[in-house]
């Protein structure tokens, strides 16, 4: 009887030996997974980076009708869609992620002060400039709301470029951008054209602001209807 119960134990724990050891190789092999596409990812966002700031260089020397087809790169939306990737993965707190933060919040500074000087050169195409202040610390809801909005709009019009800097980031590149601005912490806060604007803003208050863009949408949508047969308007209703 002593012989079963200790084959039953020795059964048991190799068992959970088994079960143990299964669980580490699987849970190592996600994570060198997991690193690998991280490291990929870096590859892909240091090649960007790169593109970006080549960009930046030849976009200075570029007459007008040749910046009006460059102002619409999406770079920095896709960088900016690999950030947010990493900092889901790896969390706010990482070091490769802070820094990475740091260099995309330098790019889009630079690419802010070409889109002013652009807007000397050329006034007529020049896109509209919003630069967003956030929080990612005390829960800032409103801040979370305000991404979201700001990201529609920028989708809604393409001339619309929209700059999302950390107010906290200890960072002296935003730190002069919001001491130029006198940028209070009260956030949510849009900077436009020279003006601060505090609190949440909504979809409407943002084209109460820009009342011509909401013009071109509503011109935009009367003419997608007018070259919509009349077929598919009846199915639509």
């Amino acid at each position: 009887m002593r012989i079963f119960y200790f084959r039953h134990h020795i059964t048991a724990l190799l068992i959970a030996l088994a079960i143990v050891a299964t669980s580490f190789f699987i849970s190592a092999l996600l994570t060198d997974n997991r690193i690998q596409e991280i490291r990929s990812i870096e590859d892909k966002i240091s090649m960007d980076i790169l593109s970006a700031e080549t960009q930046f260089a030849l976009l200075e020397l570029a007459a007008c009708e040749h910046l009006g087809e460059t102002f619409l790169s999406q770079e920095l939306r896709d960088l900016s869609q690999r950030l947010s990737y990493m900092e889901q993965t790896l969390g706010l707190e990482n070091p490769e992620v802070v820094n990475l933060k740091k260099y995309y919040s330098l790019l889009q500074i630079k690419d802010y002060l070409l889109m002013q000087r652009a807007r000397e050169k050329c006034e007529d195409i020049a896109p509209i400039s919003i630069v967003y202040f956030y929080s990612n610390k005390g829960g800032c809801r409103d801040c979370i709301r305000q991404g979201h909005v700001l990201s529609r709009f920028g989708e809604l019009h393409e001339q619309v470029r929209i700059y999302a800097f950390d107010y906290h980031l200890a960072f002296p590149a935003i730190q002069t951008l919001v001491a130029l601005y006198e940028v209070e912490e009260n956030l949510p806060a849009l900077l436009i054209g020279e003006n601060v604007m505090y609190g949440y803003l909504t979809l409407d208050d943002l084209y109460v602001m820009f009342p011509d863009l909401l013009k071109d949408l509503e011109e935009e949508k009367k003419d997608k209807q007018e070259d919509t047969p009349i077929n598919e308007l009846l199915e639509a209703l």
